[in-house]
């Protein structure tokens, strides 16, 4: 086991010493200001963005099905319920759409974020460590668990966008981009340092991919650049496996049988209305 006095653990501890509140309201306003186009539909508006922010806790504690260690977020707290609807209708309908202005301004955006992730991969965390003592030696139970957990919120609001006619782009569950593959990565990650070889603390495997999310999160926002450090190790092993990666273009068959079958019909019809201007 890792050194505890390790600087993983020094960041985690100061991850964990960040008040829970701050950061659900970091989350619930970045989350609440994905769907402008909505804001007319404002029930759709409120669940789509709830589902979005809380899918991923969600769609696991329903799999666990134990409520007092899996409990659902919005049902087993006021604060979370209470915090996201004024969140959600400070982004969306505070007058002059202030608050949603604010939030074009990059430090207010990047520290929303930086909330998120922090969120997120506790949520990761916290969900692998509880199916691994659920189902000890399982590897599907922490890894689809840890998965659905950092990418469930896209998996819950996908269809009912397409539903809706509002889905912008593929669904993550047709076309797996990064939330998808960074959720599986996150797990992966953490499984393999914390539970399987136990070179890492829970402390400081959570502290290695939250900033592994974080340094994502401010890269794309700095820079414009979006920084997917989950395509590489995608890439390579869609390569490996042979199963075409989604996304990405497949080279067309050239139409080589179609053109001399084209030609060649031409030649005929020529040929056939030389005889026939003979025969006259």
């Amino acid at each position: 086991m890792a050194d505890s006095k390790s600087p993983l653990a020094d960041i985690g501890k100061f991850y964990e010493s960040l008040p829970f509140e701050y950061l659900l309201i970091g989350h619930c306003l970045i989350v609440a200001s994905w769907f402008p186009k909505l804001k007319d539909r404002y029930l759709l508006s409120y669940w789509v963005g709830a589902l979005a922010a809380f899918g991923g806790g969600i769609l696991t504690a329903l799999l666990i099905q134990d409520p007092k260690r899996a409990p659902i977020p919005l049902l087993s707290s006021n604060t979370v319920g209470v915090i996201w609807t004024i969140c959600w209708w400070l982004i969306n309908y505070f007058p002059g759409n202030l608050v949603a202005k604010m939030f074009s301004v990059a430090p207010f955006r990047i520290s929303a974020k930086v909330c998120l992730n922090l969120l997120r991969a506790g949520l990761i965390a916290s969900r692998i460590d509880l199916t691994s003592q659920l189902y000890p030696g399982v590897l599907a139970a922490p890894l689809i668990i840890g998965s659905i957990a950092g990418s469930g919120g896209r998996f819950s609001i996908d269809p009912i966008l397409s539903g809706f006619g509002a889905l912008e782009g593929p669904a993550e569950i047709a076309q797996p981009a990064f939330a998808a593959r960074s959720g599986f990565v996150g797990s992966l990650l953490y499984w393999v340092t914390v539970h399987v070889y136990g070179v890492l603390t829970p402390l400081e495997g959570k502290a290695l991919i939250t900033t592994l999310f974080i340094a994502h999160g401010v890269l794309v926002d700095l820079f414009g650049w979006h920084f997917d450090f989950t395509f590489p190790a995608a890439y390579l092993a869609h390569a490996l496996t042979n199963v075409p990666m989604p996304g990405r273009p497949q080279k067309a068959p050239q139409p080589k049988q179609a053109t001399s079958t084209t030609a060649s019909s031409k030649r005929k019809e020529d040929s056939t209305r030389q005889e026939n201007k003979k025969a006259k």
